[in-house]
């Protein structure tokens, strides 16, 4: 049997590659064989050592910058994308945004720039590699979504709620629009990752002595993870690789919960 899990020969492009998930992701996809222009917006820290390691693997790597608010800079990074490798076999969408305000209070401001980063950016930047795999007549794209996309969190997480619901009804439709085209439409839908951002979260919430159901942040949010921890952003890889590749050939339009069995 072929090993279905090769990228061996693949474009792959991921947006939100210098955060802790896309840049594992990045990594992992050029480990299974994949030429990848990784694509940052604010933190730049990580995307040196990514393009490092990528190159260490005897792949492609192109370093991009993009605003995904921007329609310009969207279209200057495909663009760049396509005069570098040709065409895109695989695009994984990774950007996200979150702040939490109870929604009686939430700053209609704040909600329109969540919803432009989450929601409307993400569209965005799948619209425009989804019409470069229309010509191709193949692709795969990956959206990063959430539980919260799934479930009610509470915690004043209205906005982020509403953008990652809105990115499962995006991936269910798109899959059902672009069949036709072979392209194939997924998303993941991760629990709390232990990122910095994460951390430093649950780290400051138990600081100030915020309880929520009578229990610092941490015990509250492991309480809801049956296998008792939060994820680690390497655990995506696998994930990933699987909707990318021949692996999954017959599947689109799905939601994949790697969650430790929150959901359930």
């Amino acid at each position: 049997m072929r090993n279905f899990f090769d990228l061996d020969g693949k474009i792959a492009v991921v947006t939100g590659a210098g955060g802790a998930m896309g840049s594992v992701i990045a990594e992992g996809l050029a480990y299974y064989g994949a030429d990848v222009a990784v694509v940052g917006h604010e933190n730049k820290d990580r995307m040196p050592n990514v393009i490092k390691t990528i190159k260490s693997y005897g792949k492609k790597a192109l370093e991009l910058y993009c605003d995904i608010t921007s329609q310009d800079e969207v279209d200057n990074m495909v663009k760049a994308v396509i005069n570098e490798f040709g065409r895109v076999d695989i695009y994984v969408n990774l950007p996200g945004y979150s702040f939490h305000t109870n929604a009686e209070d939430v700053d209609i401001k704040d909600w329109e720039k969540l919803i432009s980063v989450n929601l409307t950016g993400t569209f965005r930047c799948i619209q425009a590699f989804g019409r470069r795999m229309i010509e191709q007549k193949k692709g795969s794209i990956i959206i990063i979504t959430s539980i919260a996309g799934m479930v009610a969190l509470g915690r004043g997480q209205s906005a982020y709620c509403s953008s990652k619901h809105g990115l499962v009804g995006l991936t269910k439709e798109l899959a059902i629009e672009w069949a036709q085209h072979n392209i194939r439409v997924n998303a993941i839908a991760p629990c709390q990752v232990a990122t910095p951002g994460l951390l430093k979260w649950v780290a400051d919430s138990e600081k100030s002595g915020e309880l929520y159901d009578g229990r610092p942040l941490g015990q509250h949010l492991l309480s809801q993870i049956p296998l008792g921890r939060f994820a680690e952003p390497e655990e995506y890889i696998g994930p990933v690789v699987f909707l990318a590749s021949d692996a999954s050939s017959m599947v689109t339009g799905h939601i994949l919960a790697v969650d430790g069995g929150y959901l359930a």
